[in-house]
């Protein structure tokens, strides 16, 4: 290697170590997440299964959502939500009729779900959150099947 192309090299090396080191610091969130949390109820008793998602009312960068198990969901700040207000979904399926067949015929034909969640609580949502910077933003649901 001559000079050139060493001292090249070497400011390539410095430049990339840089890089890394800051990465390791971290970002600041461009959007000002904020930690979700709370409880799902079906008819008084927790959901044991479902999801939830987030949209925002108005023109917003984020939509979000998670899993629900035994009621609980969370989203960490990491994938939480901006201050504002949003649009709530809820989704739980269950198996229509079950099947004899095998894991290898569900895969590639799975029997049909229903929904056990009403469409006021997810396609024609009726709920409604605002999630506020600073506050602890729990958000519990009581579901009506019926």
């Amino acid at each position: 290697m001559n000079c050139l192309t060493f001292r090249q090299f070497r400011l390539t090396i410095s430049a990339l170590a840089v890089a890394i080191a800051l990465h390791g610091c971290g970002v600041a969130d461009p959007y000002g997440r904020n930690e979700i949390t709370g409880f799902i109820k079906l008819d008084g008793s927790p959901l044991s299964e479902g999801s939830i998602v987030f949209f925002p009312t108005e023109s917003g960068p984020v939509v979000s959502g998670t899993t629900i198990k035994d009621g609980v969901y969370q989203l960490g700040r990491e994938r939480g939500l901006p201050a504002g207000s949003y649009k709530v979904t809820i989704e739980s399926r269950v198996v229509a009729k079950p099947s004899n067949k095998t894991a290898e015929e569900q895969m590639e034909l799975p029997d049909p779900t229903v929904s056990i969640i009403p469409a006021e609580y997810n396609s024609k949502s009726t709920l409604s959150v605002d999630v506020r910077d600073g506050e602890k933003n729990v958000f519990d649901f009581d579901l009506k099947s019926k």
